[in-house]
């Protein structure tokens, strides 16, 4: 799911920021180009979200828009890939627990 939505039952993320814009006017002179991705994390757990006041989803070039507030979050699970002999020694130990 990268740059999606993170799944409902997804357990929390491990890394996790965002951010808040406001503006009295905005204007693009173009369409932005925007990619929001997770390299090396479980796309499962991770996943953006975007809420807009007074901005539609596709901006037009040219149009001021006004009172313009942007919250954008985001947070990413870690993947850890382990070798096989390590993963057995960590499944060994919890066992003894």
């Amino acid at each position: 799911m990268s740059g999606g939505q993170r799944k409902d039952d997804a357990p929390p993320a491990e890394i996790e920021a965002g951010a808040t814009v406001k503006a009295k006017k905005l204007r693009f002179e173009s369409v932005p180009e925007t990619e929001v991705r997770f390299p090396g994390s479980d796309e499962e757990r991770s996943g953006s979200h975007t809420e807009r006041e007074n901005l539609p989803e596709e901006v037009e070039p040219g149009v001021t828009y006004r009172d313009v507030k942007v919250r954008w979050d985001a947070g990413a699970a870690v993947r850890v890939d382990v070798a096989p002999e390590v993963a057995e020694a960590m499944a060994e130990e919890e066992e003894r627990k």
